[in-house]
């Protein structure tokens, strides 16, 4: 018998707390909201129920989202930046803080 997945349990795997995941009209979607950088984005997911993947393919489709619209995030903070970036270290302590290219 498969165990049950439950909602928190993803989030929790995750770990991201601007991610949440949603169910509405027989299927799923996450939201990431981020305020702080004026960013709401959703990703659906259409199964009906949570037991339709495993834990691991919920996870995998909740870090992949997160990390793809982290990564837009980051591109529009360095285009912000671009004029600033004449000092020498100032586009490796972006890169470095935002953690992308370790």
């Amino acid at each position: 018998m498969q165990k049950r997945i439950t909602k928190k349990e993803i989030l929790n795997e995750i770990n991201n707390k601007n991610l949440d995941l949603h169910s509405d009209y027989g299927y799923f979607y996450f939201t990431y909201s981020d305020m702080d950088n004026d960013t709401f984005e959703t990703k659906s997911v259409y199964v009906a129920k949570l037991s339709d993947l495993s834990i691991c393919e919920w996870i995998d489709i909740g870090k992949e989202f997160a990390n793809s619209v982290e990564y837009v995030i980051w591109c529009d903070n360095i285009r912000s930046y671009e004029f600033d970036l004449d000092a020498p270290d100032a586009y490796k302590t972006l890169m470095d803080y935002n953690g992308f290219f370790e």
